[in-house]
């Protein structure tokens, strides 16, 4: 089945999504708005000098925007472009000082929830910093309020889960995590650490894992991308994790992956994510297929979409063209994205229940969809 074609399957099947960043699902044109929107104020002039020559210096991709010359849709054609993970963390983090009102949250949280059903999602769990909002002034009621709400479009079902950020450490983690439960976020299902892997062990961030866990919140963390299986076992040994974010050089050790498949530890895979952070030479090369058939439960997820130039269904038709999935492999995939999901039982089954009434609709002969022939 050509590209073309299988996108026009793959739009006909309920999918999920487990590890999509919120901004990282920005839509282009919200982005171009707000920069529009913010062109004459002066953001840049309130940071310190020293940050502003080091994103001078290091990333060209910021240049235009930090000089107030970028304000349409065509301007941010090299925006997204970057070498490494140091470099796509500064381009994400600048996009974080154009939300500023209420409103402009609010509109991303629309873009991405529109984002979401064009690519047939039925069920999402969308990560958010909240850090990096509030910082910019706003309230942190305002937001609770914007994820319920969205939380209750009929069209998606949504939950949220919270990214502490590891580099901002646990005494940070622990005090927002108290203030998310006593401002009682509805729509908040889980948590997870996010940022620099690197920054900080996980095993700092035990109490916010426990008190999270007594608190009645699923667990994720973001291990094994930036640095190997040691961190994925660190993440298991002292977190006591529901699932791993990432997690692709668990493939690194045989015993962690048998650990993982014996133990039933879902992996939330986001493979172009891994090849344009460089944490993957190519999809040639991703581990995906290989803990597939080492029984581990995998995921197929965007990460930061925008950011990465991708969408869900293109991670799909990648990993049947370019990665070698079968289709019964792909429908494996596509049943994890809802039984790794934290939900009730009955809410996966039903999910499950339709996702196999549509796939079998659609695809009569799954044979067909292993022919590479090329988008």
């Amino acid at each position: 089945m050509s590209g073309y074609m299988m996108r026009g399957f793959l739009q006909k099947v309920p999918k999920s999504e487990l590890h999509v960043h919120l901004r990282g699902a920005m839509p282009v044109d919200t982005f171009a708005r707000l920069i529009h929107k913010y062109a004459d104020i002066g953001i840049w002039e309130q940071e310190p000098a020293a940050k502003k020559s080091l994103y001078y210096r290091k990333f060209s991709n910021l240049k235009s925007v930090m000089n107030g010359k970028t304000r349409t849709y065509e301007d941010l054609s090299s925006f997204f472009q970057y070498k490494g993970f140091e470099h796509f963390i500064a381009t994400f983090s600048l996009t974080g000082y154009y939300f500023r009102e209420i409103d402009d949250f609010r509109l991303l949280i629309r873009g991405v929830i529109d984002y979401l059903i064009g690519q047939s999602v039925i069920y999402a769990e969308i990560t958010i910093s909240i850090n990096e909002y509030i910082r910019q002034g706003i309230p942190i009621e305002a937001i609770r309020d914007c994820l319920d709400e969205a939380a209750e479009d009929n069209r998606i079902r949504v939950q949220w889960i919270i990214d502490f950020v590891r580099d901002y450490g646990s005494e940070h983690a622990l005090l927002l995590l108290h203030k998310i439960k006593a401002l009682n976020f509805k729509s908040v299902v889980g948590i997870t650490l996010g940022g620099r892997e690197y920054s900080r062990p996980a095993r700092e961030f035990t109490r916010v894992y426990q008190t999270a866990r007594e608190y009645g919140m699923h667990l994720s963390i973001h291990a094994g991308e930036a640095c190997g299986p040691e961190s994925v076992w660190e993440a298991l040994r002292f977190l006591d994790v529901d699932r791993i974010g990432h997690g692709v050089r668990a493939v690194e050790d045989p015993a962690l992956v048998e650990y993982l498949a014996e133990h039933n530890i879902p992996l939330e895979i986001c493979p172009t994510s891994n090849i344009r952070t460089g944490i993957i030479q190519s999809y040639q090369k991703h581990p995906i297929k290989k803990l597939l058939e080492a029984g581990v439960l995998v995921t197929i997820n965007t990460d930061d979409p925008t950011f990465f130039e991708t969408t869900l269904m293109n991670e799909y038709i990648i990993c049947t063209h370019q990665m070698g999935l079968s289709p019964e492999q792909l429908y494996e995939v596509m049943q994890n994205g809802f039984t790794c999901a934290f939900l009730p039982l009955d809410d996966k089954r039903k999910y499950l229940n339709y996702l196999e009434q549509k796939w079998n609709q659609s695809v009569p002969d799954f044979d067909s969809i292993v022919r590479k022939d090329g988008e």
